[in-house]
């Protein structure tokens, strides 16, 4: 090297050249450098009845900015945490911004935060903590080139290392931040591939994940043929559609029609559905949309589904009417582990219109009541059939019987398999001799409708913004397309 350097400016001027030819050639791959996969701040509110404070730094002993009102609406840019090795609520704070003011409260204080969330590839085998340091506890390792969604900055107190806030199977855990890249929206297509969705289911939801970031997909293998559950499906009376469609979409075979006559299945508006329109709401890829998605949705229990939201999905029904309160909805949700949105859905699908269900009925001298309409199978008159149900169950009061229809509900459908709305329509998780057995409804048409009902709730309470799984069903041998018959 001394030598060289003896040698003076010319060849100085030869290792420069040689530099800046360098850089030239690999220009594209400079221009093209890796992008860190840092997420946008986040939105919430305070969620403490006499406020909280908001404070200059991450401590309680800190100077005290102001006081922040309950509800207050606020901007989170990153988490901090105050303690080498735990995690617990008094050592977890956010930065935050509210007007032009800047500060810190603790996260226990906030609540409905809404986290713009980017996808982030692992470029090196990395370490999944609890928290945003060495020393706190490694849960496993993302892989190289393992794809997570990044949700929000963090770091330890006073440290300059940042660190990712990731969901990991469900789960979030911190990695070091410059150990993820970001992933373009075109290479989403590959993360979708690469979690089991066919080419016809990812276009569809390529667009709701440019709409809802947050959104998580899970393709579930089905492990049986289309076919196979479709011819299951279409038995009698498994499968029925109600008068005010189209006769087209009846069915003609032996048992449903007779002397140029349709044969109802279920009191006198109920007929079977043909193969076609079975077929096309049996179809998942045809309610791969932000009113549809929520048949997807899991129906267990969530904190941020509470009264107000509730109230949307009861609004313009007879349920409040008859003293179905939305907080009996929730209470129920709470101590069963089942959504409360998907209860006051269910009880709207089912009797939302007016029934004797919801206004009670004397059987044997007691009043019950079945806003769910369990055990209300088909034939001449499903509502007694319910109802029988109902007082053999002990409903005698509207709380017993969102109650009890609550737990049966999580009993025998949510924890057996069926925890989607689509799953207690279609039963194809138990293997093929449950397959269209033990599904909460006949109505083909009820996950549609239904999950429309969802979805105008978690928009009028701004609930998109969430933390939502889909698992959404994928069939062997399934046809190219399905459409409904003219």
């Amino acid at each position: 090297m001394r030598r060289f350097a003896e040698r003076g400016g010319g060849i100085r001027m030869m290792v420069i050249g040689m530099m800046f030819l360098c850089l030239w050639m690999a220009g594209t791959n400079f221009s093209r450098a890796a992008i860190k996969a840092k997420p946008g701040n986040a939105t919430a509110s305070i969620n403490a009845k006499a406020g909280t404070v908001l404070r200059e730094k991450a401590s309680t002993s800190s100077k005290k900015i102001r006081t922040l009102r309950n509800n207050t609406k606020i901007t989170v840019y990153y988490e901090v945490y105050t303690h080498r090795t735990r995690t617990d609520s008094r050592y977890h704070w956010y930065r935050i911004g509210v007007g032009k003011k800047k500060g810190y409260v603790l996260a226990k204080r906030v609540d409905g935060i809404r986290y713009q969330a980017v996808l982030g590839r692992a470029s090196r085998k990395v370490p999944a903590r609890i928290g945003p340091k060495t020393s706190m506890k490694a849960k496993g390792k993302l892989s190289k080139g393992t794809v997570v969604s990044v949700r929000l900055r963090s770091r330890y107190k006073g440290a300059k290392t940042w660190w990712d806030k990731v969901l990991v199977n469900g789960k979030y855990r911190y990695v070091i931040a410059d150990s993820l890249t970001k992933v373009s929206t075109s290479d989403y297509d590959a993360y979708l591939k690469s979690h089991g969705f066919p080419a016809s289911y990812r276009k569809s939801l390529k667009k709701l994940h440019n709409e809802h970031p947050n959104w998580v997909f899970r393709a579930k293998k089905v492990n049986l043929s289309y076919s196979t559950v479709l011819s299951r499906e279409t038995r009698d009376g498994v499968s029925l559609i109600y008068k005010s469609y189209p006769k087209s979409y009846r069915d003609k075979g032996r048992k449903s029609y007779r002397n140029g006559k349709y044969i109802a299945k279920d009191g006198s508006t109920w007929f079977n559905a043909n193969k076609k329109v079975v077929s096309y709401y049996m179809d998942p890829r045809h309610f791969l949309n932000d009113r549809n998605i929520y048949m997807y949705l899991s129906l267990n229990y969530h904190s941020y589904q509470n009264t107000g939201t509730v109230n949307k999905v009861l609004s313009g029904t007879e349920l409040p009417k008859r003293g179905f309160s939305p907080s009996l909805f929730v209470s129920a949700g709470k101590k069963y582990k089942v959504s409360p949105i998907f209860l006051a859905s269910r009880a709207r699908q089912e009797t939302g219109g007016g029934s004797i269900a919801i206004r009670g009925y004397r059987m044997k001298g007691k009043t019950v009541y079945n806003p769910y309409n369990i055990g209300a199978s088909s034939g001449s008159n499903p509502v007694m059939k319910g109802l029988k149900y109902a007082y053999r169950k002990g409903w005698t009061s509207r709380t017993k019987a969102v109650y009890g229809g609550a737990q049966v509900l999580s009993k025998d459908y949510i924890n057996r398999g069926q925890n989607t709305i689509y799953y207690q329509r279609f039963n194809v998780k138990n293997g093929w001799l449950r397959a269209g057995t033990h599904q909460y409804m006949t109505n083909i048409t009820a996950p549609y409708t239904e999950s429309k009902s969802m979805a105008k709730a978690y928009k009028a309470y701004g609930l998109t913004g969430e933390k939502l799984v889909f698992e959404i069903p994928v069939y062997k041998s399934m046809p190219s397309s399905t459409k409904l018959p003219k």
